[in-house]
């Protein structure tokens, strides 16, 4: 007997629907939301982006300037922790940072159409549609996860039992199984 075999006859048959249900599910995924494993790299040696601010004072950046990149501030006396708050270089670019990352980035031209209401547009909505998807996915693939794992349980808890072997008539065994039967 196969191994699929012994988990059919050991699950019961509402698991092995539901099994099965979830299981068409997953496999009808896009391809986009299957998660590749990342293969280990080399780590890269970052080199840290210098960015003018109009105080006179610099932003040192971690790598590329980026939202959750690490900040120091660089002043005459050296290279500090950038406090919580809104940085702005001298391009008009305004970093806002929060616990030494870079928590949101905002263009000069950005700020101005944002106060003018010009290009203002409502992404809002779109994000909780996003977010709502999300959260009944992640819904199905917990219900997916607890379904197997109720059915490993049955399975391990199936005892295991050795097998017995058949009967033998004395005059058809060989000498190892006489000399085993005679103990």
């Amino acid at each position: 007997m196969n191994i699929k075999e012994t988990i059919n006859k050991l699950l019961p048959e509402d698991i092995k629907v539901k099994l099965k249900e979830h299981f068409a599910k997953l496999s009808d995924m896009p391809v986009d939301k299957v998660v590749e494993p990342i293969a280990p790299t080399e780590e890269k040696v970052k080199m840290a982006t210098e960015v003018k601010l109009n105080d006179g004072t610099s932003l040192s950046v971690d790598g590329d300037i980026a939202i959750g990149s690490a900040v120091k501030l660089i002043t005459p006396e050296g290279e500090v922790e950038a406090m919580d708050g809104d940085y702005v270089a001298e391009d008009g670019t305004t970093y806002s940072v929060m616990n030494g990352l870079i928590a949101e980035i905002a263009t000069k031209a950005e700020e101005v159409a944002d106060e003018t209401g010009a290009e203002s547009t409502d992404v809002m909505p779109t994000m909780m549609a996003e977010i709502t998807s999300l959260k009944n996915e992640l819904a199905e693939l917990k219900e997916t996860v607890k379904l197997t794992l109720s059915a490993v349980n049955t399975i391990v808890a199936t005892p295991v039992v050795e097998p017995i072997e058949a009967k033998v008539e004395f005059a058809n065994m060989t000498a190892f199984q006489k000399y085993k039967a005679s103990k």
